[in-house]
């Protein structure tokens, strides 16, 4: 589900409703608004969902818009890997104003069972001001709107002092693979000086009135890690069990890992997004960011954000727990980091 009006990227807004591009002169035309709709619902009713190998056909689709857009055909790139696909593609500018900029976004989504919805996923549906559909928040709202965008620049010969480049992804949702194969095997197509995430921030209204509340920018992306734990024991028959089972030492460590908090860590950007967060979140909880703000470290307080799991990230309880470690010295442990 997405609220009409939180679309908003700042190189336009052609997704905001009628009256709000009346009251704003800087709204993008209607027809503009209209085409960035029909993208939109284009774009919802293709299946690009996990293993449906959907996603080549949302990024020629785009490629096509593109091209009839104005942009040359040697500057739009769809570049297939596997099931899946990446888009690339350049708008040109002076070059005066450094090196290019990438705008990132993903064209896949999270696997939408028919049965579990109320309305079709794959269609488009507004209701009462809001979009409902798979992907309609997460992210295909702000692919409709990026293209619509640079679709508007072009036909407005606009001319940037400086390379913009669209980089859509194909496989955001599973393990990153297009990206990684643009990265190592394109990177003279997306090398710049700074990317936009589409995907890491948005903007908050208030529900009575559509006031903006706040807009979150992301500072910066977490990587993952996998351990692989394999419990060695000598073993023996179910008619003669054995209290040193490799079953029990391997639910020991699973255990110990779930008894563990990480230690609390900071930085500048997570101190004032705590300090500007705490005058919008009330009681206890707003009470605590903004202690932790004005004295880093603060344990009741770092204690009470943990509890919140959108802000346990940025704050993790002080802890340490030597069981974790014992239980980690008993088993051989392994660790593979993945791509980022």
């Amino acid at each position: 589900m997405l609220k009409t009006a939180s679309l908003a990227l700042g190189l336009a807004l052609p997704l905001l409703g009628a009256a709000a591009a009346a009251a704003n002169p800087a709204v993008a035309p209607e027809p503009v608004r209209q085409q960035a709709r029909e993208l939109f619902a284009h774009l919802v009713s293709i299946e690009s969902s996990i293993g449906k190998g959907q996603v080549p056909q949302v990024a020629e689709y785009l490629a096509a818009q593109f091209r009839a857009g104005g942009f040359p055909a040697a500057e739009v790139h769809v570049l297939p890997l596997g099931d899946s696909a990446s888009l690339v593609v350049r708008y040109r500018g002076t070059g005066k104003g450094g090196k290019p900029i990438d705008f990132l976004a993903h064209l896949d989504v999270v696997t939408a069972k028919r049965a579990d919805w109320q309305r079709d996923p794959f269609t488009l549906t507004e209701e009462n001001g809001y979009f409902f559909g798979r992907g309609a928040s997460d992210i295909k709202s702000e692919v409709a709107v990026l293209t619509a965008t640079f679709l508007r620049l072009k036909a407005e010969h606009f001319v940037p002092t400086r390379d913009l480049v669209i980089v859509f992804s194909g496989d955001e949702e599973t393990e990153q693979e297009t990206t990684i194969d643009v990265v190592e095997h394109h990177r003279e197509l997306v090398d710049a000086e700074f990317a936009l995430n589409s995907d890491g921030g948005g903007g908050t209204l208030a529900e009575a009135d559509g006031r903006p509340l706040s807009y979150v920018v992301q500072g910066a992306e977490k990587s993952s890690v996998t351990y692989l734990l394999t419990a060695r024991n000598p073993g023996g028959h179910s008619s003669r069990p054995r209290k040193d089972n490799a079953i029990y030492e391997l639910a020991d460590a699973l255990e110990a890992i779930r008894a563990y908090a990480f230690p609390v860590k900071w930085n500048d950007w997570t101190l004032e997004d705590f300090r500007a967060a705490a005058s919008r979140r009330p009681g206890a909880f707003g009470e605590a960011l903004r202690r932790f703000a004005s004295s880093p470290g603060d344990a009741a307080a770092a204690a009470v954000i943990s509890g919140d799991p959108g802000s346990s990230a940025s704050c993790a309880r002080p802890a340490s727990r030597p069981c974790c470690r014992a239980a980690m010295r008993r088993m051989h442990c392994r660790s593979r980091r993945l791509r980022p």
